[in-house]
C-alpha cells in the first residue's frame, strides 16, 4: 500500500505539471494534443489552488488571532490571494477561448503565435506569484507561533 499524497506534494506536482504544460514547445500540428494536455494540467492546478486559497484564509485567521503584530502582513497576503484568484480567472478564460480557438487556428500556426504565448506568459506569471505566496504563507505562519519576542516570551 503506498503513502497517500501530502498536500504539499499535490500542490508542487500540480503546479510543476502546469508549468511543463506551458513551457512544452508547441510543434508543427500539434497545438489540439498541446491545448489539451494544457487544459488538462491547468484544470487540476486550479483545483489545487482554490483549496490552497481556503487553507491561506484559515491561516491567515489563526496568523491574526497568535500575533496581531503580523496584522498588516495577514492583510498584504489576503490581498495577494484576491489577486492570484483574479488571475486564476483570466487563465481559466484564456484556457477556453484558445481551447475553442484552437481548431480554427491549427491551419495557420501564425494566427495562434499570438493568443498562445499570451496565455503561456500569463500562466507562467501566475506559477512565480503562486509559488513567492506559498512560502510567504509558510513564512509568517511560522514567525506567528515560533517568533522570539524577547524578555516576554
Amino acid at each position: 500500500m503506498s503513502d497517500p499524497i501530502s498536500p504539499a506534494t499535490e500542490f508542487t506536482a500540480a503546479i510543476e505539471s502546469f508549468e511543463t504544460a506551458l513551457l512544452t514547445p508547441i510543434t508543427s500540428g500539434d497545438l489540439p494534443d498541446w491545448l489539451e494536455k494544457l487544459k488538462s494540467a491547468w484544470k487540476h492546478a486550479a483545483d489545487i489552488l482554490r483549496g490552497e486559497s481556503r487553507l491561506h484564509q484559515q491561516q491567515l485567521d489563526e496568523i491574526a488571532v497568535q500575533d496581531p503584530e503580523l496584522l498588516f502582513r495577514v492583510e498584504q497576503l489576503r490581498a495577494e490571494d484576491i489577486d492570484l484568484n483574479k488571475q486564476c480567472e483570466r487563465i481559466d478564460q484564456a484556457v477556453t477561448r484558445l481551447s475553442d480557438l484552437g481548431p480554427r487556428l491549427e491551419p495557420d500556426e501564425e494566427r495562434a503565435r499570438r493568443p498562445t504565448q499570451q496565455a503561456i506568459d500569463e500562466g507562467l506569471a501566475l506559477v512565480t506569484r503562486v509559488r513567492r505566496q506559498k512560502i510567504a504563507m509558510q513564512t509568517w505562519y511560522n514567525e506567528a507561533f515560533n517568533r522570539d519576542r524577547g524578555p516576554v516570551d
